[in-house]
């Protein structure tokens, strides 16, 4: 005999299965939500309505974000390579670089500075390891 079907005050195991499946995707994607928009030590908060913008359902930028982060890659390039801001912001978007303080250019004058700039490493099998690296480490 199948209890599936069965009614007891109104209810039954079938019922209780269905409510069961329908929570279990409910909270589950609740606390996918709260994941991504509570600040953690693993990452940045998104907005509470990130998963109404195009870019969380395709995966891709918009055209306007990838022409301007096109447009300002160009402005640093063209930029001269002589300059400390070249050698900061080479190869990263000007919008994520910062300016160093007063006092740390003051350790620059001061040679109290280690500069790597270029740092490539190439396996012979062709993987690149590390490609174009530059890094200023302050004394202090």
């Amino acid at each position: 005999m199948n209890n599936m079907q069965v009614q007891f005050e109104n209810y039954s195991m079938a019922t209780c299965l269905i409510v069961m499946t329908i929570s279990l995707f409910l909270f589950f994607f609740i606390g996918l939500w709260f994941d991504n928009i509570l600040p953690s030590a693993y990452g940045l908060r998104k907005s509470c309505c990130f998963c109404c913008l195009p870019s969380f359902w395709c995966g891709r930028e918009r055209r306007s974000d990838r022409a301007a982060k096109k447009g300002s890659r160009n402005a640093i390039d063209a930029e001269n390579p002589d300059d400390d801001t070249y050698f900061e912001a080479k190869y990263m978007d000007k919008r994520n670089y910062e300016p160093v303080p007063k006092d740390l250019i003051k350790l620059e004058a001061e040679n109290k500075v280690l500069k790597v700039q270029d740092l490539r490493k190439t396996f012979e099998n062709g993987f690149k390891a590390v490609n174009g690296l530059n890094v200023k480490m302050y004394n202090g």
